[in-house]
């Protein structure tokens, strides 16, 4: 990145889960405004699950390479499940990836299906403060924003 200050970060989720944002904002050289960080929506809160997901891209690289060249064949063939779906599963859950990037001043903003957006608190504080009267925390709970986010959405089924 060549800015201490990007507007957004977003993390592929063919690229790394929520270790990976971790490890950035660790180095403290930048502070995105914004964070959207795929997350496995098939855990829902208060679940926490953080895999390995290099191990995960090991054992799946082979798969994805012959899903690209073959495409997705008849179950049974390279595995039953197509890559694109399965990726989610090497995600962090919506509960751990929140409790990760609390700890470096952000706080979660929305749910978009399969991504988490999160916004850096003092950014969020400045925007919404006159609506916060003072209050600074999660106006619902994180299985109100699961739900809404991902479980009730007519878009969940088509998805994943």
């Amino acid at each position: 990145m060549n800015h201490h200050s990007p507007d957004m970060l977003f993390l592929n989720p063919l690229v790394g889960n929520c270790r990976l944002a971790e490890r950035m904002l660790g180095k403290g050289s930048i502070k995105p405004k914004l964070i959207y960080i795929p997350i496995d929506p098939t855990k829902a809160p208060p679940e926490e699950s953080i895999p390995n997901f290099f191990q995960w891209w090991v054992h799946h690289a082979e798969l994805l390479r012959q899903q690209l060249l073959y495409g997705v064949p008849p179950q049974g063939e390279f595995g039953s499940v197509p890559i694109n779906t399965a990726v989610w599963l090497g995600q962090c859950s919506l509960t751990s990836a929140e409790k990760i990037l609390a700890g470096y001043n952000y706080r979660l903003l929305h749910l978009e299906h399969l991504y988490a957006a999160f916004i850096f608190r003092p950014l969020y504080l400045e925007l919404f403060e006159p609506e916060l009267k003072g209050q600074d925390r999660l106006l619902e709970s994180l299985t109100d924003i699961w739900l809404r986010g991902w479980h009730c959405s007519p878009m969940s089924r088509y998805l994943f």
